[in-house]
């Protein structure tokens, strides 16, 4: 039996291609529709649904990373875990070992959503980092990356099929 699957962040850049294509594979996916600090609607979005895969993020404003990424995530991963939602797919990034504040911020998510799986007597923790994306990207983005390239600065890239289809192996599906 396929699972059902609670998506968070399923307007952004990895979410809405992930959740294109978990629809074209026929999974039943419901888009998260409520803020991360709403706990009510968490509770009700989480209900009756085996798998979460995590994919909001802030990676521009400071204060919205650590309210977003480490409160946020927080939120989703407790409620999920009281619902009894079996499998929780976390979408970090390979730069939570850089002194960024979006690398520190997703690298702290981390650390919450494994203790909350470590104290789950049900709920199995994934964790996905995808490297440099690329596909899509216009602005600071593009440009940061070139710049590291120019700079020889080793970039492991990743397009945005390539990352959701490593996301769908890691869950699982």
């Amino acid at each position: 039996m396929k699972p059902y699957i609670l998506l968070t962040g399923a307007s952004g850049f990895i979410g809405k291609p992930l959740m294109q294509a978990l629809v074209a594979h026929g999974y039943m996916v419901d888009p998260l529709r409520c803020r991360l600090h709403d706990e009510a609607a968490l509770e009700v979005a989480c209900q009756g649904k085996t798998m979460v895969i995590h994919c909001a993020g802030e990676i521009r404003n400071r204060a919205k990373m650590i309210d977003t990424n480490v409160r946020g995530t927080n939120n989703m991963g407790t409620t999920a875990a009281l619902e009894g939602v079996r499998i929780f797919v976390h979408i970090g990034t390979a730069s939570t070992r850089t002194h960024t504040d979006y690398g520190q911020s997703k690298a702290r998510a981390e650390e919450i959503i494994l203790a909350i799986g470590k104290s789950s007597a049900h709920m199995r923790v994934v964790i996905v980092r995808p490297p440099t994306l690329y596909g899509g990207m216009r602005g600071p983005k593009c440009w940061q990356g070139l710049k590291l390239l120019l700079m020889g600065r080793p970039l492991r890239l990743q397009s945005r099929e390539q990352c959701v289809a490593e996301i769908m192996r890691a869950a699982g599906l």
